[in-house]
């Protein structure tokens, strides 16, 4: 027969997985870089990253779609679920600091994650052709190749690469990264 102390050992890790299932997090480019102006804004065309990086992961009538965010969830779904639930046993058996487990070993991966689809080749990204009224433009504006798809990288100055963050809510405390 369980005695008082197996019950009381059983709520608490009933108490820390249902305090687990409160945990927020998000990937992307936050809200203080998202407000900050593209490098080499020259007053024409999309003013803030956030822009920036809605018009490469949609796509737009003359830029092509360059999807990062939902290409990398598509890819690495099943690693964050594995993430998430290697994060909540290890806090409910251990008890260890949520906000700390959450950011480690999911958070910082998928930013990671999102990262390494940046800097992949377009090719292996699976960009289609550059659009043609795309491909005018960026031909008169004297870049090499540029019906390359190659050339369809997010890696032109790298202010999207470094503005990728991460901000994990557990319990009380928030952490970024």
């Amino acid at each position: 027969m369980p005695t008082a102390a197996a019950f009381a050992k059983a709520s608490g890790w009933l108490a820390r997985a249902a305090e687990a299932a409160t945990w927020d997090g998000t990937v992307g480019i936050q809200s203080t870089q998202g407000r900050q102006p593209k490098e080499g804004h020259d007053g024409d065309g999309p003013a803030t990253l956030a822009e920036v990086a809605a018009y490469n992961e949609f796509g737009t009538s003359t830029i092509p779609k360059r999807s990062f965010l939902r290409l990398t969830q598509d890819r690495q779904r099943g690693a964050w679920k594995a993430n998430t639930v290697r994060a909540i046993r290890k806090y409910v058996a251990d008890d260890g600091d949520a906000a700390r487990l959450w950011s480690l070993l999911v958070m910082e991966p998928a930013r990671e994650d999102v990262r390494e689809t940046i800097t992949r080749p377009a090719s292996e990204n699976g960009y289609k052709e550059l659009s043609q009224p795309y491909a005018d433009r960026k031909a008169r504006t004297n870049v090499r190749n540029a019906g390359d798809p190659e050339q369809m990288t997010l890696r032109d100055t790298g202010q999207l690469l470094n503005s990728i963050r991460y901000v994990a809510k557990a319990g009380s405390r928030t952490v970024t990264g």
